[in-house]
């Protein structure tokens, strides 16, 4: 009876072993995109983020002062597109031609503020959106409103609130085309401390969205305490989760949200309302609305040591498999791109820019 249990716990061992190897592959031998000696004097490259159709990336540098922008299927072509503080900090592409990014200036007080910017490629500039508040995390854009949690008041990041900014109608004829979100009939919005209520007769999709309905947001996410702004039903305010979450990643279809807490990933089930530990590490990223690919790292104390992409399915109870597993590689801040399935990152060992093409079988 021992012996046949044994054998059973073997079958399902090699079973669950076979399903990783067999599911998911990965080119291990990285390609260079973007060389730090080249582009930055030497300085690490950081959060590579591919354009939604895959033909464009961004992407900063360790001070987060400046932004690169570059087209992938040319080579040595990055351009600064964005120099000033903070401008690497909550990158966003909207849509393939405009990129949301934060300026950092300093008040009379020496007290750092942000403005909220987008570099429009066809125009070739910036252009500001907001004025200055002391601090702004995940800002988000809805038709010609601007969703952020913001410090109004300079007191602590512990007092950010939800903030709505309009956009100026200027700047929203200058930026033609970039709001094809879901637009607001007959919009009121009430907001008092951290409660925010939106009411409204009807919600339309914009006409000239209409072929990308099934791609247009239900939601408005942002921090502090994740909270969610549900669209599709007109309301309102939830409290997703407790803890203060600093940056959060949304699976594609809208229904799972992933994150870190400390060293730990927690997964959100929207509809179930369900939070649960996952595992452990960090940047973890929706390769489809069932897996996330996330970093490990291992330090001696003082130093990263080892750093591997690690691939995982959120809803089943599998190890997550170490798809790199590359000595003397310390691969970071993974971004995929769901056009090419190509996944780049940013390596600790020479600050590059580097990408591998992950092979999933359906």
């Amino acid at each position: 009876m021992k012996k046949n249990v044994l054998k059973i716990v073997l079958i399902l061992v090699i079973t669950n072993i076979l399903f990783v190897t067999l599911a998911v592959s990965a080119e291990t031998n990285a390609v260079l995109l973007f060389d730090s000696k080249k582009i930055a004097d030497g300085e690490r490259l950081t959060v590579p983020l591919i354009s939604p159709d895959g033909k464009r990336i961004v992407f900063s540098n360790l001070k987060r002062d400046k932004l690169w922008l570059a087209d992938l299927d040319e080579k040595n072509n990055a351009k600064i597109i964005a120099d000033a503080d903070g401008c690497g900090l909550n990158i966003q592409w909207l849509g393939n031609n405009k990129i949301l990014y934060l300026k950092q200036t300093a008040d009379d007080y020496k007290r750092n503020t942000y403005s909220l910017f987008i570099y429009d490629i066809e125009l070739g500039k910036s252009i500001q959106l907001t004025a200055a508040t002391y601090d702004k995390n995940n800002p988000i854009i809805v038709d010609d409103l601007i969703f952020s949690a913001a410090d109004l008041e300079n007191q602590s990041s512990d007092k950010n609130r939800l903030t709505i900014e309009k956009i100026d109608e200027q700047i929203k004829k200058l930026l033609k085309g970039i709001f094809p979100f879901k637009k607001f009939d007959d919009n009121k919005i009430a907001l008092e401390g951290n409660n925010i209520s939106l009411q409204s007769k009807a919600l339309k999709v914009d006409s000239a969205a209409k072929s990308k309905s099934a791609e247009l947001p239900q939601y408005i996410y942002y921090t502090d305490n994740l909270k969610l702004l549900e669209l599709n039903t007109k309301t309102l305010e939830k409290n997703l989760i407790d803890e203060r979450v600093i940056s959060f990643n949304v699976s594609p279809n809208n229904k799972q949200i992933i994150f870190n807490k400390d060293d730990d990933i927690i997964l959100y089930n929207i509809p179930n309302k369900k939070k649960m530990k996952i595992d452990t590490g960090a940047f973890p990223v929706w390769i489809d609305n069932n897996q996330i690919i996330f970093i490990k790292t291992y330090d001696n104390g003082h130093d990263i040591v080892t750093s591997d992409i690690y691939l995982k399915n959120v809803n089943n109870s599998l190890a997550a498999a170490n798809i790199t597993d590359t000595l003397g590689e310390l691969e970071y801040e993974p971004c995929y791109d769901f056009q090419s399935g190509r996944v780049y990152y940013s390596s600790l060992r020479d600050g590059n820019i580097k990408y591998f093409k992950l092979n999933i079988k359906k």
